[in-house]
């Protein structure tokens, strides 16, 4: 259809996250801007740690959505399976991917999702002790997540790293943490 299509590109622009959005009528009951959705078998071709990815996006725009939470849960639930079902020579799961679900549920402040991530074997780069999980500590003290960082802080994940020497970093997380914190 003409019409739609010259609507959806003339009403495109890009999401928080980095994706593409159109405005229009809502789906769900949030209105505005949200990220256009992906048929099934086109997300079912693609590999999981892309997949796990755009469940979580999917949440971030669409909140409550089936193809949300719930089929992130089920991927990771069954995530042994589908990785032994891929006999490609391809990573499975990118450290960019790692990296964008880090990102996603920092900004969304979600705990109990990050909880499936942490620390997660079958996910590369995961472990609490590693440069995204604390990089990720840092993203959620400077945005504010402060469910996400109190789940952190209680899983041993450190704010300050072996390549942090200058004051001038300590005194900026320092800066942030009292920034982030409620005043009552």
């Amino acid at each position: 259809n003409i019409e739609s299509f010259s609507y959806k590109a003339h009403h495109r622009r890009m999401s928080f996250y980095g994706v593409p959005s159109i405005f229009g009528p809502p789906i769900t009951t949030y209105p505005g801007w949200r990220m256009e959705l992906e048929d099934k078998e086109t997300v079912k071709s693609w590999k999981i740690g892309k997949q796990l990815t755009y469940t979580l996006l999917i949440e971030a725009h669409h909140p409550g959505h089936n193809d949300g939470i719930p089929t992130f849960q089920q991927l990771i639930k069954e995530l042994f399976k589908h990785l032994n079902n891929d006999n490609s020579d391809e990573e499975y799961i990118t450290i960019t991917d790692t990296e964008k679900m880090f990102d996603i549920v920092i900004k969304e402040n979600k705990p109990k999702l990050l909880s499936l991530i942490l620390n997660n074997p079958l996910i590369p780069h995961s472990n609490y002790d590693g440069s995204i999980a604390k990089t990720s500590l840092k993203q959620a003290i400077r945005v504010g997540s402060l469910d996400v960082v109190n789940f952190m802080i209680e899983k041993n994940v450190t704010v300050l790293s072996n390549d942090m020497n200058n004051f001038d970093d300590i005194k900026s997380i320092i800066f942030n943490i009292l920034r982030s914190v409620e005043v009552d």
